[in-house]
């Protein structure tokens, strides 16, 4: 399962990749939601977990994900 997470503290970005990597996931991390909107329009991925607190353009159209993509939010 190839996962994007999508969060621009790196202490918690850090924490979810290992976690996640831990368990055998391939895991992509995006420090920004623009980075993020672009690697879901150029790449494929089967989770996504956004934190909806970020700045700037965030993510929170799912515009570019395919109906069988699960979007994860979170608040850190």
């Amino acid at each position: 399962m190839r996962i994007l997470v999508v969060e621009d503290e790196a202490k918690v970005a850090g924490a979810l990749k290992e976690g996640l990597e831990a368990e055998h996931y391939e895991v992509v991390v995006s420090a920004t939601g623009e980075d993020g909107f672009f690697r879901v329009n150029a790449e494929t991925f089967d989770l996504i977990v956004l934190d909806l607190m970020l700045p700037g353009r965030g993510m929170r159209s799912r515009t570019g994900c395919s109906g069988s993509t699960a979007v994860r939010t979170t608040t850190s």
